[in-house]
């Protein structure tokens, strides 16, 4: 595996994506992928590029963003079953977290996360709940 790592990215990107991945948690267009993004980058919404400025036009206006890494030594890394994991747990969109863990972990004790965390709707958790989540799941002591 090649250990070089890039410290930013340019992209442009088709506006509504843009939205998604820098969605905050409640936004209408908050997803999986706003969690993802969030979690693994820092990520700016540039500016917005017309659809003029192509040949030929497109039919969406497109956003140039700027991604950096997340890499410090200690940083919350998501491999393919976090991931999984991120998108289960979104397929309750508009249920409550305790809904999601019970279909996902039937037969783990949950004690140590929060009540409150287990009643609120997967769509209003934020980046930073999600890596609770998962790290609880994985029986990782979360301070």
């Amino acid at each position: 595996m090649n250990s070089r790592r890039f410290s930013l990215v340019s992209a442009i990107v088709q506006s509504e994506f843009a939205e998604k991945l820098t969605s905050a948690s409640g936004e209408r267009s908050y997803r999986a992928i706003s969690v993802i993004a969030q979690i693994s980058f820092q990520i700016e919404k540039l500016f917005r590029i017309g659809r003029i400025n192509f040949d030929p036009p497109p039919r969406v206006e497109s956003t140039a963003i700027s991604l950096i890494p997340k890499f410090q030594a200690s940083h919350f890394v998501l491999d393919h079953a976090r991931i999984r994991t991120i998108d289960f747990i979104f397929s309750f969109r508009g249920r409550r977290l305790s809904s999601a863990l019970k279909k996902l972990a039937p037969d783990q004790p949950l004690g140590l996360i929060p009540e409150q965390l287990k009643a609120t709707r997967v769509e209003n958790l934020t980046p930073g709940n999600y890596q609770e989540i998962i790290l609880e799941l994985e029986g990782v002591q979360v301070s």
